[in-house]
């Protein structure tokens, strides 16, 4: 990468929290994880037996050699049982350039994000079984970049669908100028322009007639695993990845995904079905994410079908609503997909409880399926984390800050170190 250092700044720790979280009232909140053991102890107790993650299907050990294998039968796992099996890539992606900031200049400069940068609308396009399917998306590139990494944002809000041409993105949802200034190019996809989170009820309203589910869904009901919402965003996601790689812009060994909260899940997936993502930027991700489910409340599912939010796995997981720890897989099987690639975690500490410790402990499970393949796992000299916590070392980071579930600027820019730091510059 070639860089002006006058037009970069280094990335600084943001909001430097205090190691506790004052609330509303001014009462200092220490949070409760739920266990006194330590990582090693719970991992090694009754408590820790998760589904084992380096063992084959037939009892063998999985070795170097054997894990191309095993991670063909984690895949199998995850998309019977959790989100169900993704359609393959479409044979092309079009893209059609609905504005470019670079033909709109004031005193013969560029006027788009104080000179830094160009946006571009795009709407993307490709054919799918039963129509043809339109996504738009917005690409933030900076000018004193040769070929930027890039961050594909899986985010909440807003739709362009519903913005003027060459309106930005609402900085709440992300820092695009600092993302921009620490030389990354910035991609904002609207999940709900992918398929509508909020439209449930049975499978024709949720699926046949919502969004992507209007070219992919046929029939009356949905089949035990058939795909749900975070597998068809995650399916946006990948066909960002397609759309990049079309262009000499930017880097293509360094694209990544990032979400929170749902979306973090979305990423997470996103990250572990796609070889060509560098990394997995997964924040609050909450239960069916990153974090251990054998660690979180075993009813959740009861209340995701109530609240509709079942939506987001396939129908097979219904048949686990009472305990979901009796699903033949946890998180870290979805983390040690990634591998050899790179994942990155991020939690807060007022968010629900025990998902913070959840993450921490799915990060070392996963860490074995790294280590097998001579990379750095999960690297943490603390056998439980703390807020403020930091860990970037290895191919699994994680990172602990006090505050709410929400995907703040200190959480960008954790990620943004992970990925500088494990980057590979030409």
């Amino acid at each position: 990468m070639k860089t002006d250092p006058k037009y970069m700044q280094t990335i600084d720790s943001g909001w430097n929290p205090p190691p506790t979280c004052p609330d509303i009232d001014g009462t200092i909140l220490y949070r409760d994880y739920g266990t006194d053991m330590t990582k090693t102890e719970y991992l090694a107790s009754d408590l820790g037996k998760i589904p084992e993650l380096m063992v084959m299907n037939d009892g063998r050990p999985v070795t170097k050699e054997l894990w191309p294998e095993r991670r063909k039968e984690i895949v199998d796992i995850l998309c019977t049982y959790g989100f169900g099996y993704t359609p393959a890539k479409p044979a092309k992606i079009d893209a059609e350039v609905q504005y470019d900031s670079s033909k709109y200049t004031y005193a013969k400069v560029l006027k788009s994000m104080a000179g830094k940068a160009v946006v571009e609308q795009i709407l993307l396009s490709f054919d799918a079984p039963y129509g043809r399917f339109r996504l738009p998306i917005q690409l933030i590139r900076p000018v004193y970049v040769e070929r930027p990494p890039v961050i594909i944002h899986l985010a909440f809000s807003p739709s362009l669908n519903d913005r003027a041409p060459g309106s930005s993105v609402v900085s709440s949802y992300a820092p695009v100028e600092e993302i921009i200034d620490n030389g990354f190019a910035y991609v904002h996809v609207c999940y709900n322009d992918i398929i509508d989170d909020d439209t449930h009820g049975d499978y024709q309203t949720g699926f046949v007639n919502n969004g992507m589910g209007k070219v992919f869904c046929k029939g009356e009901t949905r089949g035990l695993d058939e795909w749900g919402k975070v597998g068809m965003w995650a399916y946006g996601g990948s066909r960002v990845v397609d759309y990049l790689l079309t262009r000499d812009d930017v880097d293509h060994d360094c694209i990544s995904v990032a979400g929170n909260s749902r979306l973090g899940k979305t990423a997470l997936w996103c990250a572990a079905q796609d070889e060509r993502i560098f990394a997995g930027l997964v924040n609050c991700s909450g239960f069916g994410g990153a974090g251990l489910m054998k660690v979180l409340n075993h009813r959740r599912l009861l209340d995701m079908i109530d609240s509709g939010g079942i939506d987001w796995w396939c129908e097979r997981v219904k048949e686990y609503a009472e305990d979901a720890t009796k699903l033949p897989y946890d998180a870290h099987f979805m983390l040690a997909m990634v591998a050899p690639r790179y994942v990155n975690l991020v939690a807060a500490d007022g968010d629900f409880p025990h998902y913070q410790l959840a993450d921490f402990l799915s990060a070392a499970a996963a860490s074995p399926a790294f280590e097998i393949q001579g990379l750095k796992g999960f690297v943490s000299d603390e056998e439980l984390p703390h807020p403020t916590v930091v860990y970037n070392e290895g191919h699994i980071g994680y990172a602990l800050r006090p505050g709410s579930h929400y995907f703040s600027r200190w959480d960008w820019n954790r990620h943004m170190e992970f990925i500088l730091k494990h980057r590979k510059t030409k």
